[in-house]
């Protein structure tokens, strides 16, 4: 198996609690190394803009303290060393410690390539690439990679979603996005897309640029994380009859303005709904929509926004929530769904996109330009039988481990 190198930037640089692809970086970077051996050992890396180039990162502390921890010159040279050591020992038929022992004389007299303060990682020819996200908005980023590949560097494309190709009205930094995809997708020794929808986008967009023939692998994300323990948020008195959850970060594509309008409907048909509380920071584009639903005095207090909730908070709200209501446009995948009933929560989702995809016949689905749909859907749930019958359909889900998930990139980019 070649050595594979893990770029784990929007990882380690991630604010506060992990979120959607970051979560999913993270499941990926803490499988790679819970699977170390001495002969087959992952590299963690983060780009820094500023020279260039990738560094070394502790990933160990990033988990124990949260925040970028770059290896340190001294501690990088020992990593090397050891590394070195095992592999020449092996190699040679001689004594590691010895081996250690004549590294450790050459590092005192060369010192390891610094980087500012931190250790450089030099990709090699023959080292794959894993690229969970990617610094698709910086053109250094977009060179330093295909230049990598044009020296022998096979490079492993998480692909998440095309929303910028497929809904440039709906994602931010579209240009960047189409200059990364352009130059870094037709050199990828393999595209590992998240959905067959992904995978399906991927097909047309190459084909529209003349390749035809990309290596596309579709690996299903899990959807067990790990469970915090439940903490009861600050909720207002208004949920203390239920509430519905609404998880994910409120931007356009999210399309929060369904549940606005949703609501204006049934204040206008005087039919009673319990109010959303809704999980999730604020994104791009959402003043308008956030004006809406917190300053419309009809509606407003329908709308619970709980913008920094900890995982602990979440899962003490999936736990007390009647079910989830999920309305995107657009999705590469649609992790709250597939995180609501794996818990055995009803979820109200989005047929759109890749969400159809994820748990057929065990949740409930709407157009996400239909209000009425959805608030037929809600009204149905204000029913416990209705209820008690959407809660057995979601008990039907089977769950897709992380470790399912980790098995078939190993073996994606073990075959390079």
């Amino acid at each position: 198996m070649p050595r594979v190198v893990v770029d784990v930037t929007q990882l380690v640089h991630w604010p506060g609690e992990l979120t959607g692809i970051p979560r999913v970086m993270d499941e990926i970077a803490r499988r790679f190394a819970a699977d170390a051996t001495p002969t087959q050992e992952p590299v963690f890396v983060s780009w820094v803009s500023g020279q260039q180039a990738l560094a070394l990162v502790d990933l160990d502390r990033f988990h124990r303290e949260g925040g970028v921890h770059y290896v340190q010159p001294h501690h990088g040279a020992t990593w090397w060393s050891e590394r070195l050591a095992r592999g020449l020992g092996r190699a040679m038929r001689v004594p590691v410690p010895a081996v250690r022992r004549q590294l450790e004389r050459l590092r005192n007299r060369l010192g390891p390539e610094r980087l500012g303060g931190v250790v450089e990682y030099c990709l090699e020819p023959g080292d794959v690439l894993l690229i969970g996200w990617g610094e698709w908005w910086d053109p250094n980023f977009i060179r330093f990679v295909t230049d990598a590949t044009a020296s022998g560097v096979k490079v492993a494309q998480l692909v998440h979603d095309l929303g910028p190709v497929t809904h440039p009205h709906l994602a931010g930094n579209s240009s960047s996005f189409l200059d990364y995809f352009t130059a870094v997708l037709p050199q990828a020794a393999a595209l590992v897309a998240v959905s067959n929808n992904t995978a399906d986008d991927l097909r047309r967009w190459g084909a529209s640029l003349g390749h035809a023939d990309l290596p596309i692998e579709v690996v299903r994300e899990g959807d067990v994380f790990g469970r915090a323990e439940p903490r009861e948020p600050e909720l207002p008195a208004s949920t203390s009859d239920g509430f519905v959850l609404c998880v994910g970060t409120i931007e356009a594509k999210k399309n929060h303005a369904l549940l606005y309008y949703v609501y204006k409907q049934a204040e206008r048909r005087n039919l009673a709904l319990p109010p959303v509380v809704i999980v999730g920071r604020r994104g791009w584009r959402t003043d308008d929509v956030y004006g809406l639903m917190t300053d419309d005095p009809e509606v407003s207090p329908q709308f619970v926004f709980l913008h920094d909730a900890t995982d602990g908070e979440l899962a003490w709200l999936y736990d007390h929530c009647r079910y989830t209501v999920f309305p995107s446009f657009f999705e590469g995948w649609g992790i709250p769904i597939a995180e609501s009933v794996s818990r055995g929560v009803p979820c109200l989702c989005s047929n759109a996109a890749s969400m159809p995809e994820i748990a057929p016949g065990a949740v409930r689905h709407f157009h996400p330009d239909a209000p009425a749909e959805l608030l037929n859907l809600m009204v149905e749930l204000n029913g416990e039988e209705a209820l008690a019958l959407a809660r057995r359909e979601a008990a039907t889900y089977e769950p897709t481990s992380w470790d399912h998930t980790y098995a078939e990139i190993k073996r994606i980019v073990s075959s390079f």
